[in-house]
């Protein structure tokens, strides 16, 4: 699905250090959902890797990579990294995560350029991936109401400027019949840097990110957080699909698809699909390539939709999708969640075990599929996580709550 031909899932995270809801490394672990090619470093567990041989949704070959950085470990390894470079010189393309200079310097060591990969040049996926860059770009192209009403500050700012922005947008928010207003910071992920203006907090959000630009933005709400994805190669937006997010708070916990994207109603899908078109068109125009996901605001009771952010990378939905794709029949819906399972649970088995019939059955066209098993023994951010497939979407979130019931209870 992403990617013609032969694809080479490279998707070590680099540059997300300061996430506090990602350890990194075991991230990794979820391209062994994508099919095709994948490479592993010797921190990635593979201990699924049987069982979804079983259900038919192992990748189709596994590179490991002696070494915790896959670019490093290539580089030290010469039989290995002589392998992968005869690889792409027939043509096949590598698919990175998120590009940082650390993947732009590998491709070049092999004399590769971007339009040869199934990603995007640092640069550029960067400048798409600002929320501020979005909203001016946005703005260039003429979609002036895509973004709900906002300020952008650069610094040096100082706290006079923001209030007086604040102040602005709470204007705006009171003739749109809205409470609140937020304060973002432009670059960063899953709901960090993320703060009600109200909040007591509010202050000390200010002092933290003083050397950071901001967008004060009126905050729509309530809301359904809704997303889509796009996937950009050799001179072609190919749509993907659209999703309902998860969220706890601010904060993406995962998705919920469905075939012909039933899992929103056919209107809300199409302009989503009006709205972020023009985007990706400029982007392409500006050298993207690669996997690009829209992240947006739903209001039921106006009928409004207002885009938020870009995400100029593979995203959590990337791998459901890919999964799809991969399933066979139809229809079909597909439910994902990173959950934090209760202290016995550190092992597949374990997982396996408590799960029982939930698991995934490629005849019954049901079941829990678990990832990103290696997460579980992390020492400060345990977690892992959870993909129900079912026929219908009602049935593969209950699937979804139940399997996650299963796995935070406590034992007696």
């Amino acid at each position: 699905m992403f990617g013609s031909g032969n694809v080479i899932h490279m998707h070590q995270i680099v540059g997300f250090d300061d996430i506090s809801v990602l350890p990194a490394a075991r991230y990794l672990e979820r391209a062994l959902l994508l099919g095709g090619c994948v490479c592993v470093t010797s921190e990635t567990d593979t201990s699924i890797v049987p069982w979804l041989k079983e259900v038919d949704l192992a990748p189709d070959e596994i590179i490991r990579v002696p070494h915790k950085c896959m670019f490093t470990g290539l580089r030290e390894d010469a039989s290995l990294l002589a392998e992968v470079q005869t690889r792409f010189a027939q043509g096949a393309r590598p698919m990175f995560f998120r590009p940082t200079e650390l993947e732009a310097g590998f491709i070049e060591g092999l004399g590769l350029t971007w339009e040869k990969t199934a990603s995007c040049e640092p640069r550029v996926a960067e400048a798409i991936g600002a929320k501020d860059f979005l909203r001016k770009l946005a703005a260039s192209i003429g979609s002036t109401k895509a973004f709900p009403p906002h300020t952008i500050l650069y610094p040096p700012w100082d706290a006079d400027q923001v209030m007086d922005a604040v102040a602005d947008m709470n204007q705006q928010a009171r003739d749109m019949r809205l409470r609140n207003v937020m304060a973002k910071r432009t670059d960063l992920v899953s709901g960090e840097g993320m703060i009600r203006t109200g909040s007591y907090q509010f202050r000390q959000f200010l002092s933290k990110n003083r050397d950071h630009a901001l967008i004060v933005e009126v905050e729509i709400d309530p809301h359904v957080p809704i997303s889509n994805q796009w996937f950009v190669q050799d001179g072609k937006a190919i749509y993907v699909g659209a999703s309902r997010q998860l969220q706890d708070g601010f904060v993406h916990k995962g998705n919920v698809i469905a075939s012909d994207d039933r899992v929103l109603p056919e209107g809300i899908v199409r302009r989503l699909l009006e709205m972020t078109q023009p985007l990706v068109i400029a982007a392409m125009d500006m050298g993207y390539n690669g996997v690009i996901g829209f992240d947006a605001v739903w209001n039921q009771e106006r009928d409004w939709i207002f885009l938020t952010e870009a995400n100029a990378r593979v995203t959590a939905s990337t791998y459901p999708f890919a999964v799809a794709h991969r399933l066979g029949f139809a229809p079909w819906a597909v439910a994902n969640k990173m959950v934090v399972p209760a202290a016995w649970c550190e092992t597949f088995n374990s997982v396996r075990g408590h799960l029982g019939s939930l698991l995934y059955s490629p005849r019954r066209h049901h079941g829990v599929v678990p990832y990103m098993i290696g997460a579980l023994t992390h020492p400060t951010m345990r977690r892992m996580g959870l993909m129900a497939i079912a026929e219908e979407q009602r049935q593969s979130e209950q699937l979804l709550a139940e399997a996650e019931r299963r796995l935070t209870e406590l034992r007696g």
